[in-house]
């Protein structure tokens, strides 16, 4: 323990801390070791837990959320970029991350989320990591989404449709016990993380072969047109923003954080891949150590 400045890694209680604490010594490591690097950005994957906590939800969370970004940038310097991701189709909380992009310091952050399914506001049931709230009237498949890709293997034929796709994809861990993402889920997640930050934060086109996959930019996940609610027909998130009870909105940083030169246009698609590639293979370290930490 005094070894790592008396911080407990088993421990949920103080992430914030221990991930600061990781910035702090993987800077030392490289700068002592003369390996140049740069930060290029923030991938934040969190929010299921936090849907019941604040009046009104959405705001305490997106203010909660722009605080640990800014304090995330302050620990490395500069105000990298954000992609966000982890609404689990609860309206409050989708509205909070999008509040959240407007308010953190130097802007340049993104909320991702892809339609899958679509959550009453009047349902009695709250999706959870191991509550898929079967049978619920309230919850509503997106059944294109799934044949698409593809059926967990754990899923029962039973809650399919009749003309269901045979493709297998491991959504989950566990189905119904454990609804984190599986090894499939996973590893589409990265991709579409990494997908929509050269998207939006950099001068590349996402080549096709990325974007016709891409569960975010095939199955986009939008806010309810005025008067509408989810439904089985409308998979969309009603937002519950009141600009009356925001604090003051955030300016665009002038601090680019650039590190992606400008290539001739024929190189722009493999200068793409090749970031694409790079910045999957970050967001797969962090995942996996996500999950060795759970």
């Amino acid at each position: 323990m005094s070894e790592n400045a008396g911080i407990d890694f088993s421990s949920k209680d103080h992430l914030f801390k221990i991930t600061a604490y990781s910035i702090r010594r993987l800077t030392e490591t490289l700068t002592d070791g003369g390996v140049p690097f740069e930060w290029e950005g923030i991938i934040w994957v969190q929010g299921n837990a936090d849907d019941t906590e604040g009046d009104p939800v959405w705001k305490a969370f997106g203010e909660n959320t722009a605080r640990v970004w800014d304090g995330f940038r302050t620990a490395l310097g500069t105000d990298v970029p954000i992609i966000d991701q982890g609404s689990s189709v609860k309206s409050q909380l989708k509205s909070g991350k999008e509040y959240a992009t407007k308010i953190v310091k130097g802007c340049k952050a993104k909320n991702i989320e892809w339609a899958r399914s679509s959550n009453e506001e009047s349902s009695d049931c709250i999706i959870g990591p191991s509550n898929p709230c079967l049978g619920d009237p309230g919850l509503h498949t997106n059944f294109d989404f799934y044949d698409f890709y593809g059926y967990d293997p754990a899923l029962p034929d039973d809650l399919k449709p009749e003309d269901a796709s045979d493709k297998i994809f491991r959504w989950w861990v566990s189905f119904p016990t454990n609804l984190h993402s599986g090894y499939e889920g996973m590893i589409l997640k990265g991709q579409t993380l990494a997908n929509n930050f050269i998207t939006e934060f950099t001068d590349y086109d996402l080549p096709s072969e990325f974007a016709d996959v891409d569960p975010v930019i095939q199955f986009p996940w939008p806010a309810c047109a005025d008067g509408s609610t989810p439904s089985a027909d409308n998979f969309c998130w009603v937002d519950y923003q009141d600009e009356a009870l925001m604090v003051e909105q955030c300016t665009l940083s002038n601090d680019s954080n650039e590190s992606f030169d400008e290539d001739d246009d024929d190189d722009v698609n493999s200068a793409a891949s090749a970031q694409y590639m790079g910045f999957l293979s970050s967001i797969c370290a962090l995942t996996i150590g996500a999950l060795l930490s759970l």
